[in-house]
């Protein structure tokens, strides 16, 4: 049990919370990933996540070891979960549209203005394999079964697992970054309950990811700015 709350405190609060309070992102910028390595600074937010995920990974497999997630089964027994996915899909979007339209107009659809073809490709491709299935995997499949036995219901860890991901945003250093990714939480929470599937929390949190990519407010969750 303690060595539990630790290893929650630690990902999912310290991490975080020593990456702002020791700027590590300009140390990382310009004291380890400058000249011929600033590709590095781009991506080591990327690779942070990685390691974090290869962890929960490794302990998954040796503590857990619940396949159920994983089977294409519970892809399929929950088709109809496609129909939800849609509307709130067409729900978010408008919202979404609504929302760079009054107050950040000069960025609406700013992407698909400025970058070529392929960057738009592999953005829908990368995206969801370095990013999309790690933060899932940790927040939604780890978190569940690792630490839903601390609390007392399952509102609890609703609003608990929000606000974790919420913070670990805080890298971001911007208010867009952290009240999308604490009520989108609650989107993908909802999902995983009902289908229990890495499928369709996948699919769903790729396709809100790309819209805020595409749509114009993705650089909030891929570059540090200043509160």
């Amino acid at each position: 049990m303690i060595i539990k709350i630790i290893e929650l405190f630690t990902i999912f609060i310290i991490l975080p919370f020593l990456y702002v309070y020791f700027d590590l992102d300009h140390y990382f910028k310009n004291q380890i990933f400058n000249g011929n390595l600033t590709i590095l600074y781009k991506l080591h937010k990327i690779l942070l996540l990685q390691i974090i995920f290869i962890y929960t990974l490794i302990i998954y497999y040796k503590k857990i070891r619940n396949f159920l997630y994983f089977k294409i089964q519970s892809f399929k027994n929950n088709f109809y979960y496609a129909k939800w996915i849609l509307l709130r899909f067409l729900g978010i979007i408008t919202i979404i549209l609504t929302f760079i339209f009054y107050v950040y107009p000069e960025r609406l659809f700013y992407p698909l203005k400025t970058f070529p073809t392929y960057i738009l490709i592999i953005v829908i491709i990368i995206y969801p394999l370095l990013s999309v299935i790690q933060q899932e995997f940790i927040f939604r499949i780890f978190f569940f079964e690792r630490y839903y036995a601390f609390f007392q219901s399952k509102w609890e860890f609703y609003f608990t697992n929000a606000l974790l991901f919420m913070f670990i945003h805080i890298i971001y250093k911007n208010y867009i970054a952290l009240i999308f990714s604490f009520f989108g939480n609650f989107l993908f929470l909802s999902t995983f309950f009902k289908t229990r599937s890495v499928y369709w929390i996948v699919l769903e949190h790729s396709i809100y990811g790309l819209i805020i990519f595409y749509t114009g407010l993705g650089d909030f969750f891929y570059q540090t700015h200043s509160f």
